[in-house]
């Protein structure tokens, strides 16, 4: 009887043995399966907003979004084919929303993407070159991706509700421009067209004067013609216009002028904008984190079902020294407040 015992408790071990290993290869391939990618550039090539983004996103999508996923940061310079395609993508940036475009990564129809850390701009520029790319591709599954963002831009009326606000006196509203901002991906609205912008100025009683930049002309001559004829100079994101290399220039051009320039990010209002209002890292990566969670319930096809937005959360910047030299007081912290009072009045 108790040789009979030892066995049968050696083959109760073993069983239970076998049957643990095969939970963890079931809950292995489960968490392959239900994986969330979050696609990037390298690390060491991220900024230190965008990094503060993606940890914050990652650490949403683990513990509170989406606890029954696993979440794999790959980098867009080794993305390679999957046996597990992901249940869905979020992509860091344009260049991450093309690299996904290369054939072979087994992507699967309907499949979500979520693109983040772009401007409305950018953001349908790219999808314009990767939509002509998908095409190209052998891989159909490309042309039937469920794409939308999160837009890293605040919505003109937004924009505009603070200038009224902060500048109630100004009446001539500056813009630079170039030929691609109108450029759009087929079938999406405009982005801070021409006409929406008009239209918005319009509706505030407010002028607009446009001044357009060639491509890879410098940005003097329309500059020093536009600080001439406007109150403020409004900064829209536009790489072509108002990158590292230009900003600077710009930025005393307009001081010298005695034109405040009103920002879109932080860095700009910290490097000598006079005002802005932008999103935050750790909001912004909540809100996306939200989206994220509302395309996977209900499966790939909720995709659809999500439309871009523009930030829910923002903070309104004054740069104290030069608004000062410009003559001007502004309390940042009032004018958010005010500006947060206008947007839940119905």
């Amino acid at each position: 009887m108790n040789r009979i015992n030892g066995a049968a408790k050696v083959q109760l071990i073993r069983l239970s043995m076998a049957l643990l290993a095969l939970f963890w290869v079931c809950l292995s391939a489960k968490a392959l399966a239900d994986s969330v990618w979050v696609v990037g550039p390298p690390v060491a090539q991220v900024s230190a907003a965008a990094l503060e983004f993606e940890k914050t996103l990652v650490a949403e999508l683990q513990h509170q979004a989406l606890p029954s996923h696993s979440v794999l940061r790959l980098q867009t310079d080794s993305l390679t084919a999957s046996v597990h395609p992901p249940s869905l993508v979020v992509a860091l940036g344009s260049e991450a929303l093309l690299s996904l475009a290369q054939p072979g990564l087994g992507l699967l129809p309907n499949t979500p993407v979520l693109c983040v850390l772009m401007s409305q701009q950018t953001y349908e520029t790219t999808l314009k070159r990767f939509k002509a790319m998908a095409s190209q591709a052998k891989d159909s599954p490309l042309r039937a991706l469920k794409l939308t963002a999160l837009y890293a831009n605040q919505p003109l009326s937004r924009q505009l509700a603070l200038l009224r606000l902060a500048l109630p006196k100004a009446q001539n509203l500056g813009v630079l421009w170039t030929p691609e901002a109108s450029e759009t991906a087929e079938g999406a609205k405009p982005s801070n067209s021409l006409l929406e912008l008009k239209q918005a100025t319009i509706e505030r009683s407010l002028n607009l004067r446009i001044e357009t930049v060639q491509a890879g002309a410098p940005v003097y001559k329309p500059l020093s013609s536009l600080l001439g004829q406007v109150d403020v100079l409004w900064a829209l994101p536009n790489d072509q216009i108002y990158n590292p290399a230009s900003f600077q220039n710009i930025l005393l051009s307009s001081i010298r002028a005695g034109v405040p320039m009103v920002g879109f990010s932080a860095a700009y209002v910290r490097s000598g904008a006079m005002l802005g209002v932008y999103a935050t890292p750790q909001p912004m990566a909540r809100q996306a984190a939200q989206m994220v969670r509302n395309m996977l319930v209900g499966g790939h096809a909720a995709g659809a079902a999500v439309a871009p937005q523009f930030p829910k959360a923002y903070e309104v910047g004054v740069n104290q020294a030069v608004a000062r030299s410009l003559g001007y007081t502004l309390d940042a912290a009032q004018l958010q407040t005010r500006l947060e009072s206008l947007e839940r009045a119905p």
